[in-house]
């Protein structure tokens, strides 16, 4: 693709059985892989990771890398390369301290797959937007494309960044158990589960589990769950079909209104406005 936004390219990417590998380089910039149909081998700096599609990768700045298709049929696959400068601006060495260099300068985070979790399929989910909208070049895009990349690299933070930036001490007992509480939210936030569900998944009291996630988060879990369930009723609102009701009980709320109640306090606008919204901006 002949156009892209200074610091960030979009590419949608072939490789046919045929091809050499790719072979292994470094940039500075993060790269993020989400194979769409095929099978991809990745080589990591002396090891392989096969990627199946609607599977990813994060390959942090600096880690040398190489993919070859695995399949007969070869592969194709988005690749997204962003400067660090998308997230925290050139200057602000605050967010760079805080939210960017736990990353980059991470040693056990050369590579993330993205795979088998919820955390890990938002991304996925991000990175076919982020392809939408750039095809699309609707008024707009690219602030909507930094947007995208600055969720992905907050969920990253959330997930892989072992205090979960709070500078306060986090014992390895309570990052495991946060871990298994957010796991579960995601996994069945479609779902009617209760406080005493979230807190069972872990072996812990209601109590305890109101104290972490206020200690690490600074919401309650019904609040985290809620949260969760808008973020991924965007997803469907964008690039589906589906009615607003059906969107409602996909996510896992009661009822339309509730949803639409819940929706309005998060977006200060309605479901409906918001895919309107979005098909307008389509139609320019």
């Amino acid at each position: 693709m002949s156009e892209q936004i200074p610091k960030l390219r979009v590419l949608s990417q072939c490789i046919s059985p045929a091809s050499k590998t790719v072979g292994h380089h470094r940039h500075r910039e993060p790269e993020l892989l989400l194979v769409t149909s095929g099978e991809l081998r990745a080589l990591l700096n002396g090891r392989e990771l096969v990627l199946r599609e609607g599977e990813g990768l994060f390959i942090n700045s600096g880690a040398a890398h190489g993919v070859v298709a695995n399949s007969k049929e070869g592969a194709n696959f988005i690749c997204v390369s962003f400067s660090t400068d998308c997230i925290a601006g050139a200057d602000d060495t605050r967010l760079q301290a805080r939210y960017v260099d736990p990353i980059l300068k991470a040693r056990n985070l050369d590579y993330v797959p993205l795979r088998g979790s919820g955390w890990a399929n938002d991304i996925c989910d991000i990175m076919r937007s982020m392809q939408s909208t750039y095809s699309s070049k609707m008024p707009g895009y690219e602030l909507k494309l930094k947007i995208m990349v600055s969720e992905i690299w907050l969920t990253l933070y959330e997930n892989c960044v072992p205090d979960l930036g709070d500078k306060r001490s986090v014992s390895h007992a309570e990052k495991a158990r946060i871990d298994i509480l957010r796991r579960f939210i995601q996994e069945n936030y479609a779902e009617k589960i209760t406080l005493e569900d979230i807190a069972a998944s872990a072996h812990i009291s209601r109590g305890e589990c109101c104290r972490i996630f206020k200690r690490l988060y600074g919401t309650t879990p019904f609040q985290y769950l809620v949260h969760y369930r808008l973020t991924r009723s965007v997803y469907y609102l964008s690039e589906t079909d589906k009615s607003i009701s059906q969107i409602a009980q996909s996510v896992g709320f009661c009822s339309s209104s509730y949803y639409t109640k819940c929706f309005r306090s998060e977006y200060n606008c309605t479901p409906l406005k918001f895919r309107q919204a979005q098909h307008r901006l389509a139609e320019i």
